[in-house]
């Protein structure tokens, strides 16, 4: 049983590469496209900037569901994250953004999850990248419609 689950998503925007990167760099700017953050009527959301803390925070009231993902650092079109999820370990990833061709952006959406020795958190990672790489790729489809209703 492997040590750590590796889940990975990605998009092709039809939008240049800065402007892609900004609404990924920019936390303030999530609750636009990220799914998790609008899921719901009594999703609560805060922002922390402070220093050298960037992290966005959320709660949703009905479906007891919430999590922080903070912004570690951003450079050469790699937006370093942790990720806390509600009932899952800490885990590392990033949004890397990269140009795919004239006028279109690739974005793809990578986290790593460490699992315990524990045999059944072993068992969990099977299920791990249908469960957390779906809603991956919701966040990403609505980063891709947010960019390109914005540029056009």
């Amino acid at each position: 049983m492997p040590s750590s689950v590796k889940i990975s998503r990605g998009v092709i925007i039809n939008a240049d590469s800065t402007s892609v990167l900004h609404m990924v760099s920019e936390i303030q700017t999530w609750p636009k496209w990220m799914n998790w953050l609008r899921s719901d009527q009594g999703t609560l959301v805060r922002f922390y900037d402070e220093g050298n803390k960037k992290a966005v925070k959320w709660q949703s009231i009905s479906k007891k569901e919430g999590g922080e993902i903070s912004l570690l650092d951003n450079a050469n079109g790699e937006v370093k994250l942790r990720h806390a999820f509600s009932g899952l370990n800490e885990a590392g990833g990033m949004i890397r953004i990269r140009n795919a061709g004239p006028g279109q952006t690739e974005a793809l959406w990578m986290i790593e999850y460490p699992l315990r020795w524990y045999p059944w958190e072993r068992f969990e990672g099977i299920f791990m990248d249908s469960m957390i790489g779906a809603a991956l790729d919701q966040a990403l489809q609505g980063l891709k419609m947010y960019v390109e209703n914005a540029a056009s």
